[in-house]
């Protein structure tokens, strides 16, 4: 059983909604219905409340607007696996993604 995740790349103290939030956007892909399942899952054993839940989509979505490393990584250090975090195609703001994750959730 997996207790915890370390990013050694990225080290920082966060919310525990936001890691959340961050492992469901790289590993599920906001895929609404997944995402909601998986979510409404491990609330059934670590609850979260809208409130700490709401403010960490809107800290999120603020944090991966303004995210520079992948670019940097990419171009300026020239790590390619970085690539992977690169969004193709026209930006969308978390928040209008979470929208709809959010109606599958009970």
């Amino acid at each position: 059983m997996v207790s915890a995740v370390v990013d050694w790349e990225g080290v920082a103290r966060f919310p525990r909604s936001w890691e959340l939030l961050r492992a469901m956007h790289y590993t599920l892909h906001l895929e609404p219905k997944l995402t909601a399942a998986w979510l409404n899952a491990y609330q059934q054993f670590n609850p979260i409340s809208d409130t700490e839940l709401e403010a960490s989509v809107l800290f999120y979505t603020l944090e991966r607007a303004h995210a520079l490393w992948p670019f940097q990584a990419y171009y300026l250090q020239g790590n390619e696996r970085a690539g992977k975090f690169i969004d193709s195609g026209d930006f969308v703001p978390f928040n209008d993604l979470w929208t709809h994750v959010a109606t599958y959730l009970s």
